[in-house]
């Protein structure tokens, strides 16, 4: 509902499944950011993921994907239906209520790798994000920063052995440092 896809994408998926060996379980392609209005080129110096919208993702030269790689994002990627069985999206993961977690894409496609299936990055399936112009904006990057942190915990705590560990120190202080910052929020100016 976010993204405009590229004349070749719908093609370029088609071929690439058609082709593609038994081994590969999902693919993706390129994400380019859709500003309405360009980002503040002093916000994109002082916090460079702002200059790709927080979503951009550009296909590797090296088409497979194997594990400890860079994944596709859940705006552009495809999974084999067939080899989902007793696999599934993890609910704790992804938009919740107004946490923007991420990571049920990336955690489904990291139990693919450790299965031992492969990923193929597609040329030319492209679609561009639409980026709103209120996540550029101090508070709403502090929000996404904050849920950055949050999945990465959730998504190392849903991968280890261990799952009765507590949550690690310093994500108590990046919470308390996140609070004090939102606090003083209307002070502060970029």
């Amino acid at each position: 509902d976010d993204v405009l896809v590229s004349p070749d994408w719908l093609s370029s998926y088609s071929e690439a499944i058609r082709t593609c060996s038994a081994n590969i379980a999902f693919m993706g392609g390129d994400i380019v950011p859709w500003f309405p209005h360009t980002p503040d080129p002093d916000l994109v110096a002082a916090i460079p993921t702002v200059g790709n919208g927080f979503c951009g993702r550009t296909v590797s030269e090296k088409r497979l994907i194997e594990l400890g790689e860079k994944l596709p994002l859940d705006a552009n990627f495809a999974v084999k239906c067939n080899l989902l069985e007793g696999l599934k999206f993890n609910p704790n993961l992804g938009l919740v209520e107004n946490q923007r977690t991420v990571g049920e894409e990336i955690t489904l496609m990291q139990e693919l790798l450790n299965l031992g299936f492969l990923g193929l990055w597609v040329e030319n399936a492209i679609v561009k994000h639409y980026v709103d112009p209120k996540r550029l904006t101090l508070r709403s990057m502090c929000q996404h920063l904050f849920d950055l942190g949050r999945s990465e915990v959730r998504m190392k705590r849903l991968n280890s052995a261990d799952q009765k560990h507590s949550l690690p120190l310093w994500t108590y202080r990046q919470s308390v440092s996140y609070t004090h910052l939102r606090a003083h929020e209307t002070s502060l100016h970029l």
